[in-house]
């Protein structure tokens, strides 16, 4: 675990010891705090990255390691920031004025501060929001109350408001995520990206912006301008990582985001690569190959088969059963591969969304083929006969009112930012939140700087990795015996990779042929795909017994046909759902006074 929790309420001091408690092994450590301000708790591994500070009258907690003052937060040497940090904190309660966090942070956070002689109270969260807060208001025994913290089951159980919303169902099943700042809980909110939230003495909340990806009016820069400064930030982040840790991992696949990591640390002896999968297959061989290169220290780690479905539960209790278990590549890993031990674990997971062009729906251009375009129909709004017309309509209205939003700074280029901004409607941030619950993750291309060029940069420097490949030409083709995953070559652009990717597209067919004669069921790709752990879960009766449940059928209000939502829907938003029933099944809300 690494979360934190508050209630304006003093009373709840028990019941919060007691949800945190309960999450709670050897290796956490356990930071609890009451006064007539409210009531405070943290739960932390001595691996992850926090820093809490109390005062006479402060009291501060930091998830994550940004940059500050030019050091990590999480670093030892970090604790001589500390002051400065509290006086920044101080100041803003003192001015009322909103912080502009991203001049003083660079990476994900979230922040939690509580003035004590006033019960004011701040949240401040990172550009994209790396790292929901969420946060309820609600009344207790006739007073306003408010609950915040950043896992959602406990916020639930902490407050009360545990009631499931049937329209992020619905938004779940045609957009796999619910739309921002809704959540699965009807009276829960999470913060927007790059926002600071306020209560005071009067318990009237506030939430400001402070920075918007506002969409530029010109493109006044070259692609070649635009790579060269995409890769002064990635070495200068690298850098900073090298400077201030002992330990290092990476988290390394046979993709490019891999290599670029891997070289910028060439041959330095406090680094290892790291590399999980389902067993000794093309990507795991990929990695060691781009460890070679990189004359990087290399070990590989295999899970079994089915260890997605094994732990579903497991992900729903320690991140919140808003985040989809089939991203928890490390939940059952971490200890075994021993990403505790390391000071920081790297990896480049937000490459693909901010500098790819993965924000959007693509397909190939010719079947077989990497050359990508945009998938123009997979733009419309999504439709599943499962859903009742009203419920689908609910849905639909309230993405295309977030969408609207975005287009008052983003006219022409708002379905970009989909989900960008927050980063939390792509699925795959769940990836992030179960790691930042066992180790330190620095993902490079968090960076604020990165960020910002992304929002800059047209998206036709994007999609096909051109910008990418423009930026770390050099280093790829030190790796140009090395191919891609997919089969292409990082070096070449993706007209010059066609003849590759057939080949590999036809071998995959063949090798998938051949198991369905000779080993069924067996996997021929890096790791389960959600067609396979669809298949699975239906061989365990999974649907049937979790969908079917008298908790899922009431929290959707019967607008949800069962059986036409297993028959229709595609399988990653099945499995999504699949998870949240089961969730409701399972869980019992504590007994409340």
């Amino acid at each position: 675990m690494n979360d934190f929790f508050f209630s304006t309420n003093p009373d709840d001091a028990d019941l919060l010891e007691s949800l945190i408690k309960r999450r709670c092994d050897d290796t956490c450590a356990i930071v609890t705090r009451t006064g007539a301000w409210g009531v405070f708790g943290s739960i932390h591994r001595i691996s992850t990255a926090h820093t809490f500070i109390e005062g006479p009258d402060l009291l501060l907690i930091l998830l994550g390691s940004p940059s500050f003052l030019g050091r990590h937060c999480a670093t030892p040497g970090a604790a001589e920031n500390e002051p400065a940090l509290a006086a920044l904190v101080a100041q803003a309660f003192e001015s009322q004025q909103t912080i502009c966090w991203k001049d003083h942070f660079n990476g994900p956070f979230a922040l939690l501060a509580v003035q004590k002689s006033t019960g004011n109270v701040l949240l401040a969260t990172d550009m994209l929001e790396f790292t929901p807060i969420y946060h309820t208001e609600y009344t207790r025994r006739g007073e306003p109350a408010f609950c915040c913290g950043t896992q959602i089951n406990i916020v639930a159980d902490l407050s009360g408001q545990d009631a499931l919303d049937p329209v992020s169902i619905a938004e779940c099943i045609l957009f796999k995520t619910p739309t921002s700042p809704y959540t699965l809980l009807e009276n829960i909110r999470t913060m927007p990206p790059a926002s600071e939230l306020r209560r005071g003495q009067d318990a009237r909340l506030t939430i400001a912006s402070y920075w918007l990806p506002v969409e530029p009016e010109r493109i006044d820069f070259t692609l070649e301008e635009c790579a060269a400064e995409l890769r002064r930030i990635t070495e200068s982040n690298v850098r900073q990582v090298d400077q201030d840790y002992d330990a290092i991992g990476i988290l390394l696949s046979g993709g490019s985001d891999s290599r670029v990591v891997a070289s910028l640390l060439h041959g330095n002896p406090k680094v290892e690569a790291l590399t999980f999968s389902e067993s000794a297959n093309r990507e795991s061989a990929l990695a060691e190959r781009i460890a070679e290169v990189a004359e990087l220290k290399f070990r590989l780690y295999t899970q079994n088969s089915d260890y997605y479905l094994d732990h579903i539960d497991a992900c729903s209790e320690l991140a919140g059963f808003d985040n989809f278990f089939i991203h928890s590549h490390v939940l059952s890993a971490w200890r075994r591969m021993g990403l505790h031990e390391k000071d920081v674990i790297l990896g480049g997971f937000f490459s693909d969304v901010l500098l790819k062009g993965n924000q959007l729906p693509q397909k190939p251009l010719i079947h077989g083929t990497c050359v990508k375009v945009i998938d123009r129909k997979a733009l419309a709004m999504p439709t599943n006969p499962a859903l009742s017309p009203e419920l689908q309509d609910a849905a639909h209205n309230r993405r295309q009112v977030y969408l609207d939003m975005l287009k008052a700074f983003r006219p022409r280029t708002y379905k970009e930012f989909e989900v960008v901004y927050s980063v939390g409607m792509d699925d795959a941030l769940s990836y992030y939140a179960i790691n930042r619950r066992f180790f330190n993750p620095h993902e490079v291309f968090s960076d604020n700087r990165v960020v910002e060029l992304s929002c800059r940069t047209p998206y036709r420097w994007k999609i096909n990795g051109t910008l990418f490949r423009t930026a770390f030409q050099d280093i790829f083709r030190l790796y140009r015996s090395v191919p891609h995953t997919s089969g292409m070559y990082c070096h070449l652009d993706s007209y010059r990779n066609m003849p590759y990717c057939i080949a590999a597209t036809a071998s995959r067919k063949i090798k998938i042929l051949l198991n369905k004669l000779v080993r069924p069921g067996a996997n021929v790709d890096p790791w389960r795909q959600s067609p396979n752990i669809v298949e699975e879960a239906a061989r365990r009766s999974y649907f049937e017994a979790d969908l079917n449940t008298e908790a899922f059928r009431d929290g959707v209000g019967g607008a949800i046909d069962v059986p036409t939502l297993i028959r229709s829907t595609p399988p990653k938003p099945l499995l999504i759902v699949m998870q949240i029933a089961r969730y409701l099944q399972t869980h019992t809300p504590p007994p409340r006074s």
